[in-house]
């Protein structure tokens, strides 16, 4: 029985304990949603705003710079969102196809684009 415990150990280490298999959100998701299920999209880009706008305001409360700087007139809303996304992966992906791709994650995309339109100055 003693020689079983290791064992018994083991496999409820990797059967026991919970598995959490994660896919980051890449640009591939981002234009299948798109096409597929735009009203889907849309709500998590509004999410996604919401959590950004909120990290850069509390970014420029704690430290000297905001990640962007939006003019105070505009409301970002999900549809420029995917205007700026969109036109930025495209110009970047030709710049950098190694870099810009299908599995570049969407949030490095979403935020390099914002930081691009709304720079701080």
């Amino acid at each position: 029985m003693k020689r079983f415990v290791p064992s018994i150990l083991v496999l409820m280490l990797l059967f026991g304990l919970p598995q959490r298999a994660v896919a980051e959100f890449n640009i591939k998701d981002y234009q299948e949603l798109k096409k597929e299920l735009p009203e889907r999209l849309t709500v998590w880009l509004n999410g996604y705003l919401s959590g950004v706008t909120w990290a850069n305001t509390l970014s420029g409360r704690q430290h000297p710079h905001k990640l962007f700087c939006e003019p105070g007139k505009l409301a970002l809303s999900t549809e420029n969102l995917q205007q700026l996304v969109d036109a930025y992966y495209e110009r970047k992906s030709k710049e950098f196809p190694e870099r810009f791709n299908s599995a570049t994650p969407f949030g490095i995309v979403a935020l390099a684009a914002l930081v691009d339109a709304f720079p701080c100055k």
